[in-house]
């Protein structure tokens, strides 16, 4: 599961240990930025800026991708960046 589904996320729990276990910083800063992005989703029927936001969403998922802990999630991150792409060429080819 990414950790990006709770926004106040700075630990975890390690189940093998069972210990609350804090996560790395550039991890939480990779989060935070990952999250200031997605609020930033532009309103209304601006196609080209709602582009620019796919793309920026694309790049900080990247930067997630490269940070996070488990397997599962990078390739969930790198998946969804990809996707971001997709939609960002998408909406371009339609404008």
């Amino acid at each position: 599961m990414i950790l990006t589904a709770f926004p106040q996320v700075t630990s975890y729990f390690d189940e093998r240990r069972h210990l609350p276990v804090s996560l790395p910083p550039e991890l939480t800063a990779a989060l935070r930025h990952f999250r200031a992005v997605r609020a930033q989703r532009p309103d209304g029927d601006h196609a080209e800026a709602l582009a620019a936001w796919y793309v920026a969403k694309a790049e900080a998922l990247e930067a997630l991708s490269l940070v996070l802990l488990f397997d599962s999630d990078r390739a969930s991150a790198s998946a969804s960046a990809a996707t971001a792409c997709a939609e960002a060429e998408r909406i371009r080819r339609l404008i």
